[in-house]
């Protein structure tokens, strides 16, 4: 998600370990955890200004506000509901879901993109089951993001049978989904090797904060990772060296 904020990568992960290791010392479960980073690095990124954006102002995306990238990038790569992203945010779900539709229009309307999106249009009232089409949060956008409450799902897949209006909205802004999708960025190459880190940030955190809760092996990993520890290994690695060079050691 931080990458979502800050533009440059380097940036993006010192924010995100500094954010997860402080919020992490709370002892919060892993949901509520994620959550408070969400919120505290969105904050952080308000502080910042355009600085946090600055670098890729050349993209689109980061023209959104924060909270329009932090909605896209839940939705489109975490799968964050409506719900938890009201969490975050400290909004409702439908403030969330009109979020979420302004930002994909803005990014669909961008001059140069270089691709041709029509707008969904309204599916209209010309049958009296058709589902009410509100222009800044569509029923056809909750059903993409997955949204649509379990009671109304079967009689919607039964009236996209029926309408071809409907199916004809649903399909426009099956385009703006996808044409969206393509244009938040990514981290692709180094994916893995930051989750290992910011899993060695909460394991040290949760030891800091309740080091019973450590085994042997766990605390003596944490203690050899300590930059200061390391720098004393490496300090004692060399003094043993020159010793055993002025002794004549084979060594």
């Amino acid at each position: 998600m931080s990458q979502a904020l800050w533009a440059e990568p380097a940036r993006s992960q010192q924010v995100s370990l500094e954010t997860l290791s402080a919020v992490a010392l709370l002892g919060l479960p892993d949901d509520r955890t994620l959550e408070r980073s969400t919120s505290a690095l969105l904050q952080r990124a308000y502080r910042d200004g355009t600085g946090a954006a600055g670098p890729g102002i050349r993209n689109s995306f980061y023209r959104l506000s924060p909270e329009e990238r932090v909605v896209l990038s839940g939705l489109h790569q975490a799968r964050w509901s409506y719900a938890r992203l009201a969490r975050i945010l400290g909004k409702t779900s439908a403030q969330v879901a009109e979020l979420a539709w302004s930002a994909r229009l803005y990014l669909i309307s961008v001059p140069g993109q270089q691709r041709s999106v029509p707008h969904p249009t309204g599916s209209g009232r010309n049958a009296i089951h058709c589902p009410e089409y509100e222009p800044k949060r569509p029923w056809t956008q909750t059903f993409l993001d997955e949204e649509t409450p379990l009671r109304d799902r079967p009689f919607l897949q039964e009236h996209l049978l029926a309408c071809a209006t409907c199916r004809q909205a649903l399909s426009s802004c099956k385009q703006v989904y996808y044409a969206v999708d393509s244009l938040i960025p990514r981290i692709e190459s180094r994916e893995q090797e930051q989750v290992r880190v910011l899993q060695q940030v909460v394991r040290r955190s949760n030891g800091v904060r309740d080091p019973l809760t450590l085994s042997f092996w766990q605390s003596f990993r944490i203690f050899l990772e300590r930059g200061d520890i390391q720098v004393f290994m490496t300090l004692g690695v060399v003094v043993l060296l020159v010793l055993a060079h002025r002794l004549g050691s084979p060594f």
